[in-house]
């Protein structure tokens, strides 16, 4: 059978398909039994001949292909004009009868095609899909992540008020990965009692996702001695680098969207993407933050990203030096741009 499985709610999306998994093949055989495939790169001959095999258990072959239905979306809007790259499309390619292949496939096997947001206009997933055959996972709204809380805290074996619910939705901006994670550790540390807001505050004192924030807020500011008093914090919690680079490279992404969203005069071009799936208030603040900034002081802020990635992964310079340059290399890029805005880069 095919089992398409999208949506911007990443975390439920991939909760189903363990779930799905596990209904699908014997327990003995869930960790062996299934065939992951990288979507991006993955031929339909790739995904026919995996579908194919013939399982050791005697169950029939689990598939799962993540990101393949991505890569037939649109071209994405800048500053409210379309990019000139064309749109990927079916005909006369190599995916042109995928959709009939697919069909004799799943017929001795399952095949489960996960993906993040999608647009409605994507031609593959239009070719693919059925009534019977789609699970969409849509972020939730205020009142439901208020009541997804509640349950993942009774699921964790904890009970928690409504003050240390609207904290965690506060600070997590809707992201259930975080939000999983602390109510694991919140449960472990209230040990039965119940989980109020000054339980919340004592655990997460460091509040990760709001430091970043404030962390690009001083960057884009210009506030060097906040900015390295906030690194220096959030090293001292434990942080990993790899994490700090990965939530600066995400707010940077936002930015960007958000600078759409102002050269473009609203926030339609821009429905499915990560700043328009943010909380109110997490949006306003966005907006703000991009006015001191422009597409191309982003862009050398990436770069800055990009280099200090690869100078810790090359072994070049420790984690926390790297850490220390790439605040340095994008106060930089915000001096440079309120001054005079021309390209800037960031060699490693």
């Amino acid at each position: 059978m095919l089992h398409i499985v999208f949506g911007p709610d990443t975390f439920s999306s991939r909760e189903y398909v363990r779930e799905l998994v596990a209904s699908l093949l014997p327990r003995d055989s869930i960790g062996d039994g299934v065939i992951r495939i990288e979507g991006k790169t993955a031929t339909p001959t790739d995904i026919l001949d995996a579908c194919g095999q013939v399982s050791l258990f005697g169950a029939k072959p689990v598939v799962i292909v993540e990101g393949l239905l991505a890569r037939f979306e649109p071209p994405k809007r800048s500053g409210g004009r379309s990019k000139t790259r064309r749109r990927r499309t079916l005909e006369n390619t190599e995916w042109s009868d995928f959709a009939l292949r697919v069909q004799a496939a799943v017929a001795t096997a399952d095949l489960i095609l996960l993906d993040g947001a999608l647009g409605a206009t994507n031609e593959l997933l239009a070719a693919l899909r059925s009534k019977d055959n789609v699970r969409v996972f849509p972020l939730p709204s205020d009142e439901d992540l208020h009541t997804w809380i509640v349950e993942r805290a009774r699921k964790a074996g904890a009970r928690i008020d409504d003050g240390a619910v609207r904290q965690l939705a506060s600070q997590s901006q809707g992201d259930l990965w975080y939000l999983a994670s602390e109510l694991d550790k919140l449960s472990v540390y209230c040990q039965g009692r119940m989980i109020t807001r000054q339980s919340v505050a004592e655990l997460t004192a460091g509040m990760t996702t709001s430091n970043i924030f404030w962390l690009v807020d001083a960057i884009v500011e210009g506030r060097v001695k906040d900015a390295q008093r906030l690194l220096a914090d959030m090293w001292q919690s434990g942080l990993s680098a790899g994490y700090v680079l990965t939530m600066v490279e995400r707010q940077l992404r936002i930015l960007a969207q958000a600078l759409e969203v102002t050269g473009s005069k609203g926030e339609a071009t821009l429905r499915d993407s990560e700043f328009a799936r943010l909380q109110h208030f997490a949006r306003t603040r966005a907006l703000r933050q991009s006015r001191g900034m422009t597409h191309a002081s982003v862009r050398a802020a990436f770069a800055c990203v990009l280099a200090a990635d690869r100078a810790i992964k090359t072994g070049t310079l420790d984690e926390r030096v790297a850490l220390d340059l790439l605040i340095n290399d994008l106060l930089a890029v915000g001096r440079t741009d309120r001054v005079n805005p021309p390209p800037l880069t960031c060699d490693s």
